[in-house]
């Protein structure tokens, strides 16, 4: 809302009377004493600024509210020429003129910018008057003066926004008015150059399809050659139109700033287009939240040429100037698209009538048949009869135009609908004009309507496929979003209205991706999409989210319950085999649902929750159903958090590396160490790795931390070998976990950590779980063999609780089986847990290879391997996992 100013001008003409008066009744040539009378006492108590000056013009006396407006003393102003407060040159040249004016005994009355003490301006509105002797001749000058600071701010922020207004209706209407895209170009050029310095301006439009921007509109005092920038996707080309797209961010730069921008040296041209501007100015084009270009503006000689209000004024209407260009793009390609059919003029395909004054119908063209379907004698006959067959809706348009027209008003294009003699709706858009003679008489008003329903059918198939999935047909992102804030309303007006949403992901589809083609992917996709519809009511929504997810809108459900049975639906169809070609493929679906009521939560939030409860469906194995609980969103919550608190402690090395002692169960000796990985919490304490080893399997965290481990385990070895050159055997086995081992440059990885500790690869032990090296069981062996060939020692890990192949066993080139701690424990207890040791023992014997027991903590568990002939031994029976120092000694012991 406009600020109000405190007083208005009557106020202030009232003030300078009522003073001028007073100030003529007083004796003012004993001003040395006279103003710390009577006459200070009448202006000290005013609510306007009061100065007296001498018809010289310098200052004789200042009120305290001219005081307190402008910062200064009284002793700064007193003798002081009046301009002192004047903000620069032109002010101070306008209030010497007023002077003039008053020494002529002519009152003075304007407004006047001045700058304070500190150096901030302000406005007065002022009265001056003079002040004559009883004599005769102007014996004082008196200045009274009211601050409108704010009042200039208001009127200017007013004139801005008309402006703007102004600007953004003019634009608006040139696609209306102009005949192509280089008429819009040059109307838009038109219309800004009346608000904002345009003499060197361009439009830059992205064409993706040739990967590439172009500058449809170039108008420059300095370079008129077009410019065409290729390969825009390669990061390496640049220009300062190409950084505002990429950014989709304003930019304003002076050349001396261009050279930190662009990373290069710009007086050699690079990065920019044509001649270096002093000033350089411009604003992303975005439609529908898509940069389709960008508009700039620059100056040769000026840095400071445009401000930040220039900005804002660029950046307010570039969304209006997109949108224009855009539209007018789509018709021009439509215009193109129906060139071929076009074999008469513009004026015999479109229907043409002439309606005269008196209301007849002087002429109807022959294309009114195909047009409306009726012929054109029938429209001749009865004018009205165009009323009959318009839409309803838009009559009152239709009339209002036709009126105006009639009238000789002008009047803009209007689109409406009519009912063809079929019964078919088609869209029409009409343009008219008046119809003179030679004289200027009005002879009647001629309309031209061109059927425009291909147009509005490609704009509706457009909107179509802006909400829809291209490859499924299915809703996309953006409509399910929709359709589930729609449902999330009706649910809060209504008690009994139930809905839910299931968030789908296909189990391992990225398997059959790769392994047979996404072109098979694609038609798998389509057939699930096919099936889910199935399973649902015409009035639910089944969406594509993105690769293989999906999401069902379950809408007007008699009860909660209803949902798990749909869900169970969808999964049982999916279980089905799918024919693909001649393929049979099998699938599964993990499934989460958000049930209704959801509580105070937005349509993005049901997603992320239906999102976490497919996720638990999927730790659970494949083809689960979960239903979101809040536990599922703490436990997220955990995870996020555990994520950053993981990054961090890789940031601020809080991982340290215990090692347990490996032993030869004949005579005790110690034959290496296992690193095994600690946490120092700064909250939390020391943690163990079932802490926090899930959670960096799940993120992808596993694979930096790993290297941490492996770097620091290969480099302590090192350490203790060449202390102990008369242990040259020791070795140091560490996990590689499943994730690691599916790094394409893990062999790389290890090797380059091997030649930088300068451990020995022989004195090194992998160990990998059974299940990662059976997850894909030829890719294991070929990572297996290239780390062989290192001369790495290679163990499995947790032999016996997974499942191997012993025919991919006899080809995986290991060392070692290490027995699981699970089987240890339970020996004693139970007698199948010695015969899966015992058997272990045996397959290793036989096929060469050594066998390690973990978990060995009782003196009988040792002895039952003893007694099986099981090789090495590691637990707390021997010893707990030792710190570097402890481990150190633990080796001078042995």
């Amino acid at each position: 809302m406009t600020r109000e100013p405190d007083f208005d001008v009557g106020l202030l003409k009232e003030e300078n009377e009522r003073l001028r008066g007073r100030v003529a009744a007083m004796e003012l040539e004993s001003c040395s004493a006279g103003f710390s009378g009577i006459f200070s006492q009448v202006v000290e108590k005013s609510p306007v600024m009061v100065t007296v000056a001498s018809p010289e013009g310098n200052i004789l006396y200042t009120n305290p509210p001219c005081l307190s407006s402008s910062g200064y003393r009284n002793e700064d102003l007193l003798g002081k020429p009046v301009t002192i407060h004047c903000a620069d040159g032109g002010q101070i040249e306008r209030l010497w003129n007023a002077m003039d004016e008053l020494r002529s005994g002519r009152r003075w009355r304007g407004r006047i910018r001045k700058r304070r003490k500190n150096g901030t301006d302000y406005w007065v509105e002022a009265s001056y008057s003079p002040v004559f002797a009883e004599k005769g001749g102007v014996s004082h000058l008196l200045c009274v003066e009211q601050d409108i600071t704010d009042r200039i701010r208001d009127e200017e922020v007013i004139r801005r926004n008309e402006t703007l207004l102004s600007i953004l209706f003019r634009i608006s209407n040139t696609v209306q008015t102009t005949r192509d895209l280089n008429d819009l170009y040059r109307s838009i050029h038109g219309i800004l150059r009346e608000f904002v310095d345009v003499t060197n301006y361009y439009i830059a439009l992205v064409d993706e399809a040739r990967d590439r921007m172009v500058f449809p509109f170039f108008y420059d005092e300095k370079d008129t050659d077009e410019c065409i920038i290729e390969n825009i996707s390669d990061p390496s080309t640049y220009c300062l139109a190409l950084h505002v797209v990429r950014t989709e961010q304003p930019l304003l730069i002076r050349k001396n700033e261009q050279d930190a921008l662009m990373g290069v040296n710009v007086k050699e041209g690079r990065g920019v287009i044509g001649t270096v501007a002093e000033c350089w100015l411009g604003v992303p084009l975005k439609v529908g939240g898509k940069t389709i270009g960008a508009m700039a503006v620059q100056d040769y000689y000026d840095p400071m040429h445009y401000s930040q209000n220039d900005v804002d004024l660029m950046q307010a209407i570039s969304e209006q100037v997109a949108m224009a260009i855009e539209r007018k793009r789509m018709d021009e390609a439509l215009r193109v698209s129906e060139q071929r059919y076009r074999t008469v003029s513009d004026s015999a395909f479109n229907l043409e009538t002439w309606r005269g004054t008196d209301g007849r119908m002087l002429y109807v063209s022959p294309s009114c048949e195909r047009i409306t379907g009726y012929p054109a004698e029938k429209l001749q006959r009865d004018p009205d009869f165009m009323e009959e067959i318009i839409h309803r809706d838009d009559l009152p348009l239709w009339r209002k135009h036709v009126e105006a027209g009639c009238k000789g008003t002008s009047t803009q294009p209007v689109e409406f609908r009519i009912f063809r003699s079929d019964g078919r709706m088609h869209w029409l858009s009409l343009v008219s004009r008046t119809v003179n003679d030679d004289y200027g008489n009005c002879l009647g008003l001629r309309c031209s309507m061109h059927d425009i329903t291909e147009s509005k059918t490609m704009q509706r198939e457009l909107r179509y496929a802006n909400l829809h999935d291209s490859l499924t047909g299915l809703s996309n992102r953006s409509l399910c979003l929709d359709r589930i804030r729609q449902t999330m309303e009706r649910s809060k007006r209504r008690d009994d209205h139930y809905f839910a949403v299931v968030y789908l992901d296909i189990d391992r589809f990225r398997v059959i991706n790769d392994s047979m083609g996404h072109s098979v992917g694609d038609e798998l996709l389509r057939e699930v999409s096919e099936r889910l519809l199935k399973c649902v009511r015409s009035l639910d929504t089944v969406s594509r989210y993105g690769g293989d997810e999906f999401v069902i809108v379950l809408d007007e459900l008699e009860s909660p319950r209803e949902a798990i049975r749909a869900a169970k639906r969808v999964r049982k169809l999916m279980r089905q085999p799918f024919i693909v070609g001649t393929r049979e493929i099998h699938l599964t679906v993990s499934m989460g649902i958000v049930l209704s009521p959801v509580g105070d939560v937005g349509a993005e939030d049901i997603l992320q929750h239906a999102n976490i409860a497919m996720h638990n469906a999927v730790k659970d194995g494949t083809g689960r159903v979960r239903v979101f609980t809040a536990r599922m969103l703490e436990q997220a919550v955990m995870a996020m958090d555990m994520e950053h608190d993981l990054a961090r402690a890789l940031e601020r090395d809080e991982f340290f590396l215990n090692y347990q002692p490996i032993v030869r169960v004949t005579d005790g000796d110690l034959i290496g160490f296992e690193a095994l990985v600690r946490w120092n919490h700064p909250q939390k304490g020391v943690l163990g790795p079932g802490y926090f080893i899930p959670f960096a399997e799940e993120s992808g965290q596993i694979i930096d931390l790993g290297l941490v481990v492996l770097r620091e385990a290969c480099k302590t070895m090192a350490g203790w070998l060449q202390e102990h050159p008369d242990r040259p055997q020791m070795q140091m086995s560490v996990n590689l976990s499943c994730r690691q081992f599916e790094q394409v440059i893990l062999v790389e990885q290890i090797s380059c950590i091997l030649e930088e500790t300068g451990l020995p690869a022989a004195n090194l032990k992998l160990e990998i779980t059974e299940s990662a090296i059976m997850q894909d069981a030829e890719g294991a062996l070929s990572i297996l063999r290239r780390l062989k060939s290192l001369g790495i020692k290679l163990s499995i890990d947790d032999f016996g609780t997974g499942y191997s192949s012993l025919s991919y066993l006899q080809r995986f080139p290991v060392d070692t089986l290490k027995v699981d701690r699970s089987f240890i424990s339970e020996m004693g207890l139970n007698g199948e847990n010695i015969a899966i040791v015992r058997a272990v023992v045996v397959l290793a014997q036989s096929m060469g290879l050594d066998v390690v027991a973990e978990g060995v903590e009782l003196p009988e568990q040792l002895a039952q391997l003893r007694a099986l002939e099981c090789q090495y031994v590691q637990g707390f029976y021997f010893s707990k996992p030792l710190d570097t120092a402890d481990a150190r000694m633990f080796i001078a012991a042995s």
